[in-house]
């Protein structure tokens, strides 16, 4: 899966309202069109948002003055 249909999937599974039940996940992918994403895979697994890199993110904690 590439770039854009990882991000329509995310931006799919953010526009749901409700629980995740059977019925969210018995849709079927979204089309990244819909949400201006090339569709294609280009076989990147580096995005940083998108990939095992989003730990980098997720762990830094900025050197503040408190």
């Amino acid at each position: 899966m590439g770039y854009g249909p990882a991000m329509a999937g995310f931006q799919a599974m953010h526009a749901w309202e409700g629980k995740f039940a059977d019925a969210y996940f018995a849709q079927p992918d979204p089309d990244p069109a819909r949400f201006g994403l090339p569709g294609e895979d280009h076989g990147s697994r580096d995005h940083p948002l998108l990939s095992g890199l989003v730990v980098a993110i997720t762990d830094y904690h900025p050197d503040v003055a408190r």
